[in-house]
């Protein structure tokens, strides 16, 4: 009988075991997880002030772009009014 008393005993102390060992793992886990959330948010801002510069860039491209249309259609309209006029 005294065996069996060990081995319960050892089985018992391996489950305390196993108890702890899975306790770390679930502290470790949610230490993890708060790595990534924070890397996470960290990601998010440096993306949205990205986006926030890059929007601001194509707006003053675009406004360039539209200018040199404008300025492209002007010219070919004071050329045909020109062979127009002095015919």
């Amino acid at each position: 009988m005294t065996e069996l008393g060990e081995r319960v005993a050892n089985l018992d102390a391996r489950l305390d075991a196993n108890g702890q060992d899975l306790a770390g793992i679930r502290d470790a886990v949610h230490r993890l997880d708060d790595k990534v959330e924070a890397r996470f948010l960290s990601l998010e801002g440096r993306m949205a002030a990205g986006f926030a510069e890059l929007r601001t860039e194509m707006h003053a491209n675009f406004r360039w772009v539209i200018g040199g249309i404008r300025g492209a259609v002007a010219a070919v309209l004071l050329s045909i009014l020109t062979q127009i006029f002095t015919g």
